[in-house]
């Protein structure tokens, strides 16, 4: 009896050590994490693409850094309609990843980043961020949407920097699901972006490219067409 009684009271500070650093192990776990979803991180782990840059819809990239979005300044709405008045957030989704797939340098010493949210989903949004050296976001400008093969909204940036966003926009007046549609009628815009030294997204000029007409999703879902081969 005396003998098993000594032997719980050494175990006990052997035990209370063992959850002690259970306990540190696990924050510190937790910290590297958080760390690695910083946009610091993300940010630092990037290598620097070049400019011009065309967002086409075989896209590929190299680099997947999965990024917090802070304060959500980041819009983050996953479409499911031309209208783009159905949506559901990335951040309700856990499979809603959102990673840093491209880095660039800008003439006024700022980062622009592209950022995708949708991870393995079938929709994915694009959102361009500026970023100062203080890895602060500045801005953030919603410039690609995709839904399988079909992109709504799609952008380019031009050897001066600017930015140019194309949208097909619909004049169906009820609701048409870009997943599983044959056909969507309206015309295409093509708003030019410049980027101003306070990292600002200041829109230059807005026009439609097109007439109103239809179209198939034979052409919308066509890999090797982009919105500006339809003008």
């Amino acid at each position: 009896m005396g003998f098993n009684s000594l032997i719980v009271v050494s175990l006990e500070p052997l035990l209370k050590m063992k959850k002690a650093i259970f306990v540190i192990m696990f924050s510190c776990l937790s910290c590297a994490l958080n760390a690695q979803f910083t946009v610091e991180w993300a940010f630092s782990e990037a290598s620097y693409s070049t400019i011009p840059f065309n967002f086409y819809k075989n896209c590929t990239f190299e680099q997947t850094y999965t990024i917090e979005n802070p304060g959500y300044v980041m819009p983050d709405r996953l479409y499911q309609n031309f209208q783009l008045t159905e949506y559901f957030l990335a951040r309700e989704n856990h499979e809603a990843t959102s990673a840093l797939r491209m880095k660039f340098k800008l003439k006024n010493g700022l980062d622009l980043g592209l950022v995708d949210f949708g991870g393995a989903l079938e929709w994915m949004t694009y959102d361009l961020i500026t970023v100062n050296k203080n890895n602060e976001i500045l801005d953030a400008l919603e410039a690609g949407i995709i839904v399988g093969w079909v992109m709504p909204k799609q952008f380019r940036i031009t050897a001066d920097e600017k930015i140019i966003v194309m949208q097909l926009v619909t004049t169906e007046t009820t609701s048409v699901q870009i997943a599983g549609f044959s056909k969507v009628t309206g015309y295409i815009t093509e708003t030019v972006y410049h980027i101003d030294a306070s990292g600002k997204f200041v829109e230059e000029s807005k026009k439609q490219c097109t007439g109103i007409r239809t179209f198939t999703s034979e052409q919308l879902e066509n890999p090797s067409i982009d919105l500006w081969d339809l003008y």
